[in-house]
């Protein structure tokens, strides 16, 4: 079962930086908090 989203859903986005991907890294760090705004079907 998968979740259809919402806007205004808070989600967790780990983001990966530019120095972090030179140094090898696949994922970022820190995970942040970003606002799902607009949603669409293909």
């Amino acid at each position: 079962m998968s979740l259809e989203p919402k806007v205004g859903w808070l989600l967790s986005y780990s983001y990966l930086w530019a120095d972090e991907h030179l140094r090898g890294a696949e994922e970022g760090i820190k995970n942040r908090p970003c606002a799902l705004v607009a949603a669409t079907r293909r």
